[in-house]
């Protein structure tokens, strides 16, 4: 952990990941959120929320903290807007929420 620190530049444990992707994860989820009227009583529901709210993050949302400089700019797009599965080579293009959820067990399959 201590080398994961340094290469980040960090000299010390910081949670600001961490506390940004729960923000994340409870603005996206309804059932998550303080006083609102969204009701998810099954521990089966609020589970099976959880894991689109995550595959819909990782597959189908561009982060702008991901994006990469394109070597030549198509008309006016500059950069290329990536999620976290296409940044990590999984995927090679942005899934449509549909596309990803018409997918065997809702895994989309490499691209």
């Amino acid at each position: 952990m201590n080398e994961e620190l340094k290469c980040l530049g960090y000299r010390t444990a910081n949670t600001l990941a961490v506390e940004r992707q729960n923000a994340t994860t409870r603005r996206m989820n309804p059932h998550l959120a303080r006083k609102i009227l969204a009701f998810a009583r099954l521990m089966i529901q609020r589970v099976s929320l959880a894991y689109v709210v995550q595959g819909v993050y990782n597959w189908c949302r561009t982060q702008r903290g991901l994006r990469m400089k394109l070597g030549v700019p198509k008309a006016r797009q500059q950069y290329l807007h990536r999620p976290p599965a296409m940044m990590i080579g999984m995927i090679n293009q942005v899934w449509t929420v549909r596309g990803w959820l018409s997918q065997p067990q809702g895994v989309p399959c490499r691209a």
